[in-house]
């Protein structure tokens, strides 16, 4: 079946937010795909599984993604939807509240995990006073303060943020240069600069759950970015030591028991 997918990035996500809108940008990506135009949430459901097709949305810490996939029978259909989902989101105020409780049903899951509440207040440690600091799901009292307008507001900042759309698969090449046209005209592109990220050098901070039995402990060092030389020597030592297969779970776990689990992330 001739299939096709494409993948639209800018940047954005959480460097577009202020101290007191954590968590935002996750909300905005929740609630984009769920109407559009006269379409409700239902309504593109049903439309999408009719073409065996999907539109999701997601936010990064630093970036923000539109994506589709689909049979390329229906390319016209699921690009029209795609621009539709871009330029005329609905934010309905019912969809806006079943994210909101999706959101803050993960933020509590994570919150009940040792290791999910590590990761999460791993940022704010290692990136204090930055963008990249941020609660990315925010808190539940935060997400109880954002309602359509703010989330509106949001989006309309992001999606007039430099893009990029690729595509791949069996797609029409003439129609998605005309999508991305259509694209380009209704959000003029603005200058945009990620923000400085220092790393906090030194220090450490203990987290505690009540009634748990575990300890992890996470040591995480400095490494230079994607463009050094270094990086591909980094990735093929975070290969050889992570997993169960790897150096560290051998030696640590298998050969000496003294703990249950250990890995290396880059």
């Amino acid at each position: 079946l001739p299939y096709a997918s494409l993948f639209l990035v800018g940047p954005g996500g959480d460097t577009l937010l202020s101290p007191d809108q954590q968590g935002l940008a996750e909300l905005a990506a929740r609630s984009l795909t769920k109407g559009a135009g006269k379409r409700s949430a239902t309504q593109i459901q049903d439309y999408l599984a009719d073409r065996a097709a999907d539109v999701s949305a997601s936010a990064g810490r630093d970036t923000f993604s539109l994506s589709a996939s689909y049979p390329v029978r229906f390319e016209e259909d699921v690009l029209g939807l795609f621009a539709e989902t871009m330029l005329a989101p609905a934010f309905a105020a019912k969809e806006l509240a079943n994210a909101r409780q999706e959101q803050a049903a993960a933020i509590q899951q994570r919150e009940d995990q040792p290791l999910g509440l590590a990761f999460m207040q791993l940022f704010p440690f290692l990136y204090p006073g930055s963008t990249y600091g941020y609660l990315h799901l925010g808190t539940a009292a935060d997400l109880r303060r954002f309602d359509q307008k703010a989330v509106r507001a949001y989006w309309e900042a992001q999606r007039r943020l430099p893009w990029t759309l690729a595509a791949c698969g069996s797609f029409d090449p003439e129609r998605v240069t005309a999508l991305a046209r259509k694209l380009a005209a209704a959000a003029p592109a603005a200058p945009f600069a990620f923000p400085e990220a220092l790393m906090n050098g030194r220090g450490s901070r203990d987290l505690t759950l009540a009634k748990r039995n575990q300890t992890h402990i996470i040591v995480s060092f400095p490494a230079p970015g994607l463009d050094s030389p270094d990086t591909p020597g980094l990735d093929l030592l975070r290969q050889a030591l992570a997993g169960q297969g790897g150096v560290l779970f051998r030696e640590l776990r298998d050969k000496q028991g003294l703990g249950y689990s250990v890995t290396a992330l880059l």
